[in-house]
């Protein structure tokens, strides 16, 4: 995987952040990794898990989606 795509995998996801991918799964549902929903799939973009890495994110507004669907 290149540095110079726009989203990440869930899996590099995970691993950035040290936890499992249902970890990780979990975090998306309560919001507190940035994330959009696009047919069907979570996306999450390179530069927000950045962001969120470096600890410039802010959890803002709970993911409607989210709150419907389970994982």
């Amino acid at each position: 995987m290149t540095t110079s795509t726009l989203s990440v995998p869930m899996t590099e996801v995970a691993e950035s952040l040290g936890i499992s991918r249902g970890t990780a799964y979990s975090a998306i549902k309560s919001n507190d990794i940035p994330h959009l929903h696009i047919r069907g799939r979570i996306i999450v973009a390179r530069e927000q898990l950045n962001n969120l890495l470096k600890g410039k994110w802010e959890n803002v507004s709970p993911c409607i989606r989210c709150k419907e669907e389970s994982y």
